[in-house]
C-alpha cells in the first residue's frame, strides 16, 4: 500500500517517488496466474520507474526505444494476468469486475504517461513515435472507458481520488488534443463521464466544489459544446446509436453550472489550440491547478 500510494502521488504531481520496488521470484513461477495485488505492484514498478527516468532525460530518439522497452514491460503483466483481469467475460462476480476495470483503467493511464513524450510537439518526427502517440491517445481513451464502467458497477469510481483524477486529467487531454473532434469513441465517453459529473454534482453548492474539480468541469463542458456542432445531422428521423444528438446538452444544462468565471484562455476558439510549441499535459495542469505550470 505505502509503494501503491507513493507512486500514485509521483505520478501524479511529476516526482521522483521515496519508496524501492523489488519483484520477487513468485511472480515467474505463477505467470498466467498474477492476481490483482501481483500485477498492480508490477505496474507501480512501471510507474515509478517512468517518473524516475524523467529526472536523467534521454536523446529523443534513444527515449522512443526505451519507451518501446517498457510497453513491452506493460505487455507482459497483461499476458501473466489471470483470467478475470484479461478479459470481462471471464468474470464471475462483482469483485471480479471492480478488479478487471480498476486494473485496466491504471493500466492504461500508465500507458498513456509512458508514451506521452510522443505528443509533444518537440517528439521527434518518426514512425516509432508515431505509433507512440496512437498508444498514448489509446491509453487517455480506455482509462475513461474504464472509469465510467466502474461508475456504473459501484461508488468506488466516485470515493478513489486516483480514479477521479486520472479520468479528469485523461479527458482534458483527449480534449486539447481535439481528438473528440475526430473520435466518436472518445466523444461518447467525454459525454458519459459529463453525465455522471453534473448528476453527481447537481445538488452541490459550487462554492464547495474543489477549485481543480470547477475547472475542469467547466473546460470539459466547454470542449464538449463545442464538438456538438461539428457532429454531422442525422440523415433520417431515427438517431444512430453512435451518433450524438445535438440536443444532448439541454440534459446537461452546462449554463446552469456556473462554477466560476470563464478565465481568458477557456475562452480561446478553438479552447487551448495545440501547436504552438505547448505542451498538452502543461495545458491540462495549468486548468487543474489554476496556474501555468512547466512544460512536461
Amino acid at each position: 500500500m505505502i509503494t501503491w500510494q507513493d507512486s500514485l502521488i509521483s505520478i501524479t504531481f511529476d516526482r521522483a517517488t521515496s519508496t524501492a520496488i523489488h519483484l520477487s521470484q513468485e511472480l515467474s513461477q505463477s505467470f498466467g496466474n498474477w492476481t490483482y495485488e501481483q500485477c498492480m505492484y508490477q505496474l507501480t514498478k512501471v510507474g515509478s520507474d517512468i517518473v524516475r527516468e524523467r529526472a536523467n532525460p534521454l536523446d529523443p530518439k534513444a527515449h522512443m526505444k526505451r519507451i518501446s522497452e517498457q510497453r513491452q514491460q506493460i505487455q507482459d503483466i497483461i499476458a501473466g494476468a489471470t483470467a478475470h483481469l484479461k478479459d470481462s467475460r471471464r468474470c464471475r462476480n462483482l469483485h471480479d469486475k471492480l478488479q478487471h476495470w480498476a486494473y485496466y483503467m491504471h493500466m492504461s493511464y500508465i500507458q498513456s504517461e509512458l508514451c506521452r513524450p510522443a505528443i509533444s510537439p518537440t517528439a521527434p518526427r518518426s514512425d516509432l513515435a508515431k505509433n507512440h502517440k496512437e498508444a498514448c491517445i489509446e491509453g487517455l481513451v480506455n482509462t475513461v472507458e474504464a472509469y465510467v464502467a466502474l461508475q456504473n458497477l459501484h461508488s468506488y469510481a466516485s470515493r478513489s481520488w486516483p480514479a477521479l483524477h486520472r479520468c479528469i486529467s485523461s479527458s482534458l487531454l483527449l480534449g486539447i488534443l481535439r481528438e473528440h473532434l475526430r473520435n466518436e469513441k472518445a466523444r461518447s465517453l467525454i459525454e458519459e463521464f459529463l453525465k455522471y459529473l453534473y448528476r453527481v454534482t447537481a445538488d452541490v453548492d459550487p462554492t464547495d466544489l474543489a477549485p481543480p474539480i470547477k475547472r475542469s468541469l467547466h473546460a470539459l463542458a466547454k470542449l464538449y459544446s463545442e464538438a456538438i456542432p461539428a457532429t454531422p445531422a442525422p440523415t433520417s428521423t431515427t438517431t444512430s446509436s453512435t451518433t450524438l444528438d445535438t440536443t444532448a446538452t439541454d440534459q446537461f444544462s452546462f449554463n446552469d453550472w456556473n462554477l466560476l468565471d470563464s478565465p481568458s484562455w477557456l475562452n480561446m476558439s478553438p479552447l487551448l489550440s495545440v501547436g504552438s510549441g505547448d505542451s498538452p499535459y502543461a495545458m491540462m495542469d495549468q486548468i487543474i491547478w489554476g496556474q501555468k505550470q512547466s512544460p512536461r
